[in-house]
């Protein structure tokens, strides 16, 4: 129903701005100037290359290149017409100083400014500061119609292209059925201004629109109200008749209303574009050809049609939110269709309870916002949900935008946040103490703050002690309590009123003075302060007391001699002595006020306060002294209990000084002090540390640590004296380990220490050989004790023993007893026994030899090892030689290869 009311109103309002069919005559008092020249009364005026307009006086009309106006119709005719001048500034004419520079120029002073252009061929204004420009200067409203089958290209340099201004009343500018192109370099391509407040409209039927507007604040199009940045005004486009609309530099309006743009009532629109972006209103047929450049888009919105009608190439984006494309575009560009928001409404909510409720709407990758939600509530950009805590009652009008890279799409919703009861009412007294007569005002407040009805009544329990209006102001009547309750949504709070009798009392601190007492002479005391509070519910009026011995002064709270005191106030006086004569001085000070008063008694008293000191004997290193008597108060010292004799200082007795006897000594490692004690006082003592010395009485041995003896020596009161301390810490030096496992400083034995052959083991001794054979163990020489072979002791005629470690020979006389095979040898030694192996080889058996050869066979026998003699007798032969030398090669391989093992 709102919707179809809107409609209504909407074409109410475009019927009213359609021209009559019917022209007018033109409004009195108005003039219009073309290329500078005056053409208010009518008449006909040629165009040149150059861009003059000159008045035509030939006969009938111009063949071409003209301009003609109808006075009778308001009617300007542009046939085929260049114009290049613009209006000279002239204060002798009548707007000759407010439309100065236009190519086309309408004023009226004192009324509206209305023209109807129509256009016949092509038609040019340029080089002009303003092109068309419409002015109704103080009253009335300004109208243009450009009108005709023919076309304008307007151009500018210091205003407009095209210019309607209204001072007082609307601006209209409507084109029909005209192809129109109007730019201008430093300002708008077309400025619609109307006073503030009133209307400001554009309307294109049929034809195009093409406005460029350039510099710091030109737009292609431009509504404008009153002189300020900002003002109230309706602006509105109309586009009908399948018009097309391009504002280069975009759509500009001053006023708090947004634009509205509407369709002609032939249920037909036309095309916007505000920049770069496009969109088409209403149902559009494209008559002419029309190309969305690189870069700008076209918006297709919900109830809205295009039909391409093979004229429309798309080289940009096509974004369709809901509405109807006929037709296949053609181009490189993009159609992309934006989000079409599919929640038809938003649930209510209420005021302190959560809220949650999700947005919907086709198309994809949607970004949310919107604006208008209620206090305590908001819109997750990514999830579209609306949630939060509504915190005040209200009904709101919410916009809901879904955005992507398409586009975007918003819809209107009523969100009601309900009310809230009444949960809590507090008053900001509970209790009040009040005295007959007196008044206050009782403040309520209702919670939440967002109730609905925050209405409170009062009312009083007993009105005979206290009454309250309904604003909340309560009097007090007599003695006694009531109770003031303060209602709200069924909400009570309640405020105890208790009325009392006014009484006049008062409390003085301290109670009594008592100044300290001073010795002649000394300075007067101090003021000491005293205080008086009000404990009545009346203010009273205090007077200072009088007094002979003492300075009264009033402080805080006093004027002079007087004090008025609240109730629970204080005001406060000083009392300073000013008799300072030896002797007691007393009196009573009385303090009083409009109903009573109060006594403070004072006491100050002159003289010495003796106290006795003991005489003091002497010590070794203080004075003693004589028994004296000492003032407390000045400090004064006398020579007797009645203060009568006084004395400069105590009388001193002379110190006795030590006697000291021998120290005690204190080690601390290798430091020492010595300390001396008084024999006349045990508690003084001195200690002095030691110079020490040192000598080494017992070098370290291996395992054991050495001693060094220390002395210390102190010098004191004129007498050396020393002592002795031996120590043992020098440390053991620690075993040197030889290889045969004994210690090389002081032969210990190395624990764990296993002798072991380093030599001879695992030989072989071929029988014959002639030769002992020696074997070595690492164990001391001194430490030999017995050698086995195969585990039985052997008698020591059949093998030496040597130094060199120790070395075991086995005689070859002892080796030819023994069978052939492996033995063992066991070196025992007092550090362990070290085992080694060896192998007994059977003589080689000799060939019988040839009788043809006997010398070149036994030759041969001898260098292949022949059996040696078991005497072991000289054999010097060849033979022997070469066994010898092989038994010794062998004996060596043996050693080198067990060693490598090792």
């Amino acid at each position: 129903m709102k919707r179809f009311l809107y409609l209504l109103c909407a074409l109410a309002f475009c019927l009213a701005l359609t021209p009559s069919t019917a022209l007018a005559a033109a409004p009195n008092g108005q003039v219009i100037y073309v290329g500078n020249e005056n053409v208010t009364s009518g008449g006909y005026w040629t165009t040149g290359s150059d861009g003059t307009v000159t008045q035509y006086t030939g006969p009938d009309t111009p063949a071409d290149n003209y301009v003609h106006y109808d006075a009778d119709t308001n009617t300007l005719t542009l046939h085929n017409a260049t114009i290049k001048k613009g209006l000279d500034y002239n204060e002798n004419i009548t707007g000759g100083t407010f439309i100065i520079g236009s190519a086309i120029g309408v004023f009226n002073q004192n009324g509206a400014a209305e023209l109807t252009i129509t256009l016949e061929g092509t038609n040019t204004i340029a080089e002009v500061g303003k092109g068309i420009y419409v002015l109704a200067s103080s009253t009335g409203g300004a109208t243009l119609t450009i009108t005709g089958d023919g076309s304008l290209d307007a151009s500018s340099s210091v205003n407009s292209g095209i210019l309607v201004q209204s001072n007082g009343g609307n601006a209209t500018l409507s084109i029909e059925n005209a192809e129109v192109t109007t730019t201008s370099s430093s300002s708008d391509g077309v400025l619609v201004q109307a006073q503030e407040g009133s209307n400001a409209s554009l309307s294109v039927n049929g034809g195009s629109l093409t406005a460029t507007g350039s510099g710091t604040y030109g737009a292609g199009i431009k509504f404008q109200f009153g002189s300020r940045d900002y003002n109230s005004g309706t602006p509105s486009l109309t586009v009908s008749g399948n018009a097309i609309v391009r504002a280069n530099g975009g759509i500009a309006n001053n006023s708090s209303s947004p634009i509205q743009y509407e369709t002609g009532s032939d249920s037909t629109g036309g095309i916007v574009f505000d920049g770069n972006t496009g969109t088409v209103h209403g149902n559009v047929t494209l008559q002419n050809p029309l190309t969305i450049g690189e870069g700008e888009t076209l918006t297709i919105p919900e109830d809205s049609t295009l039909n391409t009608n093979n004229n429309l190439t798309n080289n940009g984006i096509i974004v369709n939110t809901g509405g109807t494309l006929n037709g296949e575009p053609g181009g490189t560009g993009t159609i992309e269709t934006a989000p079409i928001i599919t929640t038809d409404s938003l649930s209510n909510g209420t005021v302190g309870q959560d809220y949650n409720q999700t947005l919907h709407a086709d198309g994809g990758n949607i970004t949310w916002s919107a604006t208008g939600l209620p206090a305590g509530l908001t819109l997750d950009a990514a999830t579209g949900v609306i949630s939060g805590t509504p915190a005040t009652a209200e009904e709101c009008t919410v916009t809901v935008t879904a955005t992507n890279s398409a586009g975007e799409a918003s819809k209107e919703y009523t969100l009601t946040i309900e009310a809230v009861p009444v949960a809590n009412v507090t008053l900001d007294h509970t209790v009040l103490a009040l005295f007959p007569g007196d008044t206050t005002a009782l403040t309520a407040t209702v919670e939440p703050d967002t109730a609905t009805d925050k209405t409170v009544t009062w009312e009083s329990s007993d009105p005979n002690v206290a009454t309250v209006n309904q604003s909340g102001k309560v009097t007090a009547v007599a003695p006694g309590t009531a109770t003031i309750t303060a209602t709200a949504g069924g909400k009570t709070a309640t405020c105890t009123v208790t009325v009392t009798p006014r009484t006049y009392t008062v409390s003085v601190n301290p109670t009594s003075i008592e100044f300290d007492t001073i010795c002649p002479g000394d300075t007067q005391p101090a003021a000491q302060s005293v205080t008086i509070t009000n404990t009545g519910n009346q203010t009273v009026e205090v007077t200072l007391p009088a007094a002979t011995g003492y300075t009264i002064t009033g402080d805080e709270g006093f004027t002079g001699n007087t004090a008025s005191i609240e109730p629970e106030g204080t005001a406060t006086f000083t009392v300073q002595p000013n008799d300072l004569t030896a002797g007691n001085h007393s009196e009573t000070l009385t303090i009083s006020w409009n109903n009573g008063n109060h006594p403070l008694p004072v006491g100050f008293t002159v003289g010495h306060e003796l106290t006795g000191v003991a005489a003091k004997a002497p010590t070794c290193t203080e004075d003693g002294y004589e028994a004296y008597w000492k003032c407390e108060r000045c400090n004064e010292l006398f020579s007797d209990a009645d203060g009568k004799t006084p004395i400069p200082a105590p009388t001193v007795i002379k110190a006795t000084g030590h006697q000291w006897g021998e120290p005690a000594w204190t080690w601390d490692g290798t430091t020492a002090t010595a300390t001396f004690t008084c024999k006349n006082d045990a508690s003084h003592t001195d200690i002095v540390t030691a110079a020490v010395t040192s000598t080494v009485t017992t070098d370290p041995t291996c395992t054991e640590n050495g001693v060094t003896e220390y002395t210390a020596t102190v010098e004191h009161d004129g007498t050396t004296y020393t002592d002795t301390k031996n120590v043992t810490d020098i440390p053991a030096t620690g075993h040197d380990w030889g290889e045969d496992g004994h210690c090389t400083i002081c032969d210990a034995v190395k624990p764990g220490f296993m002798p072991e052959i380093i030599q001879g083991d695992e030989a072989t001794w071929t029988k014959g050989d002639g030769q002992p054979l020696s074997f070595t163990s690492n164990a001391a020489y001194a430490d030999f004790q017995e050698a086995r072979v195969d585990g039985q002791p052997l008698d020591p005629v059949h093998y030496t023993v040597e130094q060199g470690s120790t070395i075991v020979t086995l005689k070859a006389a002892y080796l030819e007893s023994l069978d052939p095979g492996e033995h063992t040898l066991d070196i025992v030694s007092s550090t362990g026994t070290a085992t080694a192996t060896f192998t007994i080889t059977a003589k080689e058996t000799q060939q019988p030899a040839k009788p043809a050869d006997t010398d070149r066979t036994l030759a041969k026998s001898a260098g292949d090892g022949g059996q040696l003699s078991r005497s072991g007798s000289d054999i010097m032969p060849a033979v022997a030689t070469l066994a010898i030398l092989m038994a010794s090669g062998l004996v060596l391989g043996t050693f080198v290869l067990r060693r490598g093992r090792r």
